[in-house]
């Protein structure tokens, strides 16, 4: 039988089975008497079958026509094994017809169960649909909640209930359609796990167990056992899929697992099996271990053994590509890739040609890794010679734009390659680029810049609707056509909105100088007038009806309009027409605090150009119309109409603020006006003098466009709709530990993942010490194995459980606000992440893909780094003032548990040992603590001598300083450290965020140039990508507690080419907040640099408590609830600060590709190496096997390894 050939599947399933009946009734009985009228009846059916494309009928055709009953009940036997062969042909084909709400839907299966009510509950169904139309009200059928009838039985859908997967087909056997799988999404109900193609149904039970049940303890050997006793004991229910489908989108078996199992039933099946011998453990024999062994030791005997085997994509001595030998020009001076930077560079051309799509190249700040990514994906063009078809998108910091291009340049200029450079910083810049590749492309995409963008306008609004403010003037012009001389007032119908009834009434009146009433009427449901809404320009409806409230004269309504207009005061009216000069001011005004938009913001107070405000709006963008430059009360409110006229007419004064304040009206003497006279301040009825505080709004008046079409402008996703997914051939991210987060510049990190075939992330901090820093950066680079694992993208959560550290924490609130009835508290718990990482994270995404180096594993002659301690003793006054502010928090967090203090007060204790000059603090309105001034001019605190003379010493030895202090802004910190360098005769200057990103490496080389000694600057000016070798000290006057920033920051100047040793001061004040901030950076750096395969002994144990937030944990330090150990200090390797004589050390580029060959001339000592070589891109050798041998055991030092070693333990 030739199914393709069939008209209609079901109809012949049913000959089919009428024809099967007959037959077997005819070799059963010998009814021979009846055979002719049954043959009329079979013959009836041959002929249907024919026309429905049915070809094998030969064998019916003989069976009607039989001579006698012998040969009739011999063919009839033939033909009920044929069409029972024919019949298992089409079953898959078949479906169920079910009615809802009137229509019939084919349903391929359904599994359904009781719920706790006994009611019987639809938990999924397998449906075929000819339009998504169709599916689509299934769906919405399902979804309200109802019931109807399956073979039977009475189903109910839950409401709102259910989710639906579908797929669209082509199939030659049933038509063009709709594949879809209804299933139910309660969390609390079994779980639907579908199988695709030619997955094995045993192996996705074992998978989908491993990814969402925890601490199961599985192998992959047992998953035949698993998937038998989940199918034994009715836990694992198997529902037909669309096996017969070749559409590789529809599921070919749909499984149903019970929420029962738990890991309490998996572990239970392990220890049944294990008794009755169906499962056994694959040991393969018991090894007794030494119990002094270390962690260390354990690693080094029962785990590197098994990864001598392991595939590499590079061996060592294994041929380098020629294009990485030969010698490229760095300005005048030749230059060559360092030997291992050529094997590095190496194991990444061959990692390409071995299709890894994703890779990270992990390695420590200073190694190189822009010089190792461009020459790799050079050489990669060169070998396959594509070069005249690569494109290469760039997706860097802004401030690395022209390092970037100057690279690229210098290296590629060697081998003959002219590159072309497209800068796109807007949507708009994508217009320009060719769609086909034409040479070796680069696009450089700054990622301050890029981010998403919007098609902008000038948001703003009209006072007035000008379709309203027309209306008005109709209406004026229809009153000129019937207005009599003798009318005293005019009372006139006007149905719009009370604002503009009184602007109507307003100009009518000042028109024809009499007074206007104007009225709206109010009727009922049945449409009878009730009542008047009314309206006058005068402030005699007040008096009138005996009211005060201001706005009641101009929105009030009456029930009888006649005896309201008699009762109105006429000459009063008269008086205030003939005193109102009539003017409507109209024109565009802020959103936000509802002010009119002037070139200079001062006109608003100017009698002769109050009026001179925006009319239209600009057809283009510049600073004088980029914000609203407008005042306001510097509490934030608009200043009310008499204030203004009163400014105007300078009788009230006003002074201008930077800052929010609660009261913004004062004195003469500047103290704040309160009680009885502020109350007559605001009503307009003080009598003395006083002054309005005032502040600019400062609005940002482009936005958005706010309309239907004009979406937002993504570069990735104008890119993605132009050239295609993977039109582009590299994607280099660098600094991509910034792309970690939800934020603009991730969501375009993650569309320009999918342009591009092969992703190449570069960072020298991968992670901030916890795991969930990975999860949005991993489903961006491989979505498809993240959901093989198991993970949704809004599954952060179950993979912080599985690769990361939580810890379970409990809020009690007290106050009023989640206590309503003043008796008892409430508490909740939850899981807070702390850092630490699942070796098994390495293991499964990135021992095959990561290479990690540091400057000290790439034997490259480089100057010694030391990281020196400044620990200062707080001066006898400060430490009174800090105790006492320390004192005053401590308190006002014991008294007020259900208010969050956020970092910000935390940095004002941090701050306040620094710069002794701080404001009130304030929390949610309440005061919180007044910080004792301490006078600071002519004299230098303790941790500031600490600096100068430190700044002196290095001066001597011809070093120069860079200075970073994370308060830069209002605190004045780095103000302060300009002014008392300065007194001392130094030359010194700020680098602040003002300088343009672009410019900044360049700014720093100015400076240099010019004499500049000490830089002062906020880490976050210089914490990716710029080499500062001018200025070999890098001293962190602060350090808050971002550990990326600061592992960054550190090795600012400790790169190749650095002719000068290097060192890192950390200073701060001991037995304050800044040491424990300290403590907390190291504590958070130890687990950072776990996962980049560097630890320490006992690094299982180092792992630091302090979990949560930095500014949460220092606060729980500041109530004594954590306390952090002095060892986590060792993390940052201090030495001592001993008197140094060393001079600038001379390091010479070699030209060899062999480490035996590597020499350099130096003066000073060389620093120890402590690495081992990585063992995913390349091999490790027995000298790197005595190494690890030896530096494993010295205590307290950190190790470089593997994180590979973890993942077998």
């Amino acid at each position: 039988m030739n199914i393709i050939k069939l008209q209609n599947i079901e109809d012949v399933f049913n000959y089919l089975k009428s024809v099967k009946s007959d037959a077997e009734y005819y070799s059963s009985k010998h009814d021979f008497e009846n055979y002719f009228r049954r043959y009329c009846r079979v013959e009836d059916t041959i002929r249907r079958l024919e026309n429905e494309g049915y070809d094998d009928t030969d064998l019916m055709k003989k069976m009607a026509n039989a001579e006698n009953y012998d040969s009739f009940s011999e063919i009839s036997k033939l033909v009920v094994e044929a069409v029972e062969r024919d019949i298992a042909l089409l079953t898959p084909y078949q479906y169920e017809r079910i009615l809802i709400n009137g229509s019939y839907y084919k349903v391929k299966s359904a599994y359904y169960s009781e719920n706790d009510q006994r009611s019987t509950i639809l938990r999924l169904a397998t449906v075929s649909c000819h339009t998504k139309e169709e599916l689509n009200a299934l769906v919405a059928s399902i979804q309200r909640g109802i019931r109807f009838n399956i073979k039977g039985q009475t189903v109910v859908s839950l409401k709102a209930g259910y989710a639906c997967q579908f797929t669209k087909i082509s199939d030659e056997n049933l038509g063009d359609g709709y594949h879809g799988v209804i299933y139910q999404t309660d969390n609390t109900t079994d779980k639907v796990v579908m199988v695709f193609g030619q997955d094995n149904p045993v192996d996705v039970i074992y998978q989908y167990v491993e990814n969402n049940i925890d601490k199961t303890g599985l192998i992959p050997e047992w998953a035949s056992y698993l998937f038998n006793r989940l199918s034994d004991d009715g836990l694992l229910v198997e529902c037909e899929g669309f096996s017969y489908s070749e559409d590789k989108n529809a599921p070919t078996k749909i499984l149903i697992i019970s929420n029962q199992v738990t890991n309490e039933v998996i572990m239970k099946y392990k220890m049944e099996g294990i008794k009755t011998e169906e499962i056994e453990l694959p040991v393969t024999e018991n090894v007794t271990l030494s119990p002094d062994a270390t962690f260390v030791d354990l690693v080094e005997q029962y785990v590197i053994p098994n990864l001598q085997d392991e595939v590499c994509d590079y061996n060592i001595g294994e041929p380098i590509s020629a294009s990485l030998k030969k010698a490229f020009y760095k300005g005048n001076k030749k230059c060559y890739l360092y030997p291992r930077q050529q094997v590095i560079a190496q194991g990444v051309v061959n990692a390409i040609k071995n299709g890894k799509k994703n890779l990270f190249l992990g390695c420590g700040m200073g190694v190189g890794k822009s010089v190792l990514i461009t020459s790799s994906i050079a050489a990669h063009a060169i070998e396959t010679n594509t070069v005249d078809k690569t494109r290469v998108l760039v997706y860097i910091p802004g401030h690395l734009q022209v390092k970037w291009k100057r690279e690229w340049t210098e290296y590629l200029s060697a081998h003959h390659i002219k590159p072309t450079f497209y800068d796109i910083e807007r949507f708009t810049d994508i217009k320009n680029i060719p769609k086909k590749g034409k040479g070796f492309e680069i696009f450089i995409i700054p990622k301050d810049k890029a981010k998403r963008s919007y098609m902008q306008e000038f948001n703003v609004y009209d006072k007035y609707n000008r379709a309203s403010l027309l209306a008005i003037s109709n209406f004026k012009k229809s009153l000129e056509s019937k207005m009599e001389e003798d009318k005293e007032i005019i009372v006139e119908k006007f149905d719009k909105s009370i604002t503009y009834m009184r602007l109507a009434a307003t100009r009518v009146s000042t028109h024809f100088k009499k007074p206007v009433v104007l009225y709206k009427e109010v009727v009922n449901e049945m449409g009878k007038v009730i009542a008047y809404k009314v309206c006058i320009s005068s402030n005699s409806l007040r008096k009138a009806l005996k009211k005060s409230s201001i706005n009641v004269s101009y929105d009030f309504q009456v029930e009888d309009l006649n005896s309201f207009v008699d009762s109105l005061d006429l000459e009063k009216m008269i008086r205030d027409i003939k005193s109102s000069n009539g003017v409507i001011q109209n024109g565009l005004t802020c959103p936000d605090c509802g002010g009119f938009i002037f070139d200079d913001p001062l006109f608003q107070f100017n009698k002769e150009k109050w009026l001179d405000n925006y009319r239209t709006k600009p057809g283009t963008r510049s600073s004088r119309n980029n914000y609203h430059k407008h005042y306001i009360k510097a509490d934030g409110t608009q200043l009310m109409a008499f204030e203004v006229k009163a400014i105007r007419n300078e009788k009230v004064k006003f002074v201008f603020s930077e800052k929010k304040m609660v009261n913004p009206y004062i004195d003469m003497d500047g103290t704040p006006i309160v009680g009885e006279d502020l109350i007559k301040v605001k009503a307009g009825k003080y009598t003395g003098e006083y002054q309005i505080v005032l502040k600019m709004c400062k609005h940002k008046l482009w936005g958005a466009i706010s309309k239907k079409g004009y979406n937002t402008a993504n570069v990735g996703d104008m890119m993605l709709k132009k050239f295609g997914k993977g039109s582009f051939t590299h994607l280099i991210t660098d600094e991509a530990h910034l792309f970690q987060n939800l934020s603009n510049q991730s969501h375009l990190y993650s569309k320009l993942c999918k342009l591009s075939k092969y992703r190449h992330n570069l960072t020298g901090t991968l992670t901030n010490g916890k795991s969930s820093s990975l999860f949005y950066m991993f489903y961006a680079l491989f979505p498809h194995k993240m959901k093989q694992m198991g993970y949704e993208y809004s599954d952060v959560s179950l993979w912080v459980e599985h690769y990361g550290r939580r810890r379970e924490v409990e809020k009690e609130y007290r106050d009023e606000q989640y206590n309503k009835t003043g008796v008892g508290r409430r508490s909740s718990t939850g899981f807070n992440e702390i850092p630490g990482f699942s070796p098994l994270l390495y293991s499964n995404f990135l021992a095959d893909i990561m290479i990690n180096r540091t400057i000290e594993d790439m034997a490259i002659p480089m100057p010694p780094l030391k990281y020196i301690a400044h620990k200062v003793e707080m001066d006898e006054d400060l430490r009174a003032g800090y105790d006492e502010l320390k004192d005053d928090m401590i308190t006002f967090m014991k008294q007020n548990k259900g208010i969050p203090l956020g970092g910000s007060y935390i940095h004002n204790l941090m701050a306040y040992p620094d710069y002794p000059v701080q404001e009130d603090i304030y929390a949610a309105g309440m005061f919180v603590a007044r910080p004792t001034e301490i006078k600071v001019e002519g004299r230098l605190l303790n941790k500031e001598q600490k600096l100068i003379d430190t700044i002196k010493k290095e001066l001597q030895l011809g070093r120069r300083t860079l200075v970073t202090s994370i308060y830069s802004g209002e605190k004045g910190v780095s103000k302060r450290l300009v002014d008392i360098i300065r007194s001392q005769g130094i030359d010194v200057i700020e680098l602040t965020s003002s300088i343009p990103l672009e410019k900044r490496e360049a700014w720093i080389q100015k400076q240099y140039d010019n004499g500049i000694y000490v830089i002062i600057t906020n880490p976050r000016c210089v914490e990716t990508g710029l080499d500062i070798y001018g200025y070999p000290n890098i001293y962190i006057y602060e350090s808050g507690w971002d550990i990326k920033t600061l592992r960054q920051v550190e090795r600012r100047s400790w790169r190749i080419g650095q002719q000068n040793g290097c060192k890192v001061f950390y200073s701060y004040y001991v037995n304050s907040i800044q040491e424990d901030c300290i403590k907390l950076v190291g504590s958070k750096k130890k687990s950072s640099l776990m996962l980049e395969g560097k630890f320490d002994e006992d690094f299982l144990s180092t792992m630091s408590e302090a979990g949560d937030s930095g500014a949460r944990v220092l606060f729980k330090m500041l109530e004594g609830k954590v306390t952090l150990k002095e060892s986590e200090l060792d993390a940052f390797q201090f030495e001592e600060d001993t008197e140094d004589t060393e001079i600038p050390v001379e390091v010479q580029a070699v030209q060899t590709t062999t480490d035996s060959q590597l020499t350099s001339k130096k003066t000073t000592k060389k620093k120890p190496n402590t690495g081992v070589e990585q063992t995913t891109l390349f091999t490790i050798t027995d000298a790197d096997m005595e190494k690890l041998s030896s530096k494993v055991k010295k205590k307290n030092k950190l190790v470089e390894g593997q994180m590979t070693f973890l993942a077998l333990a």
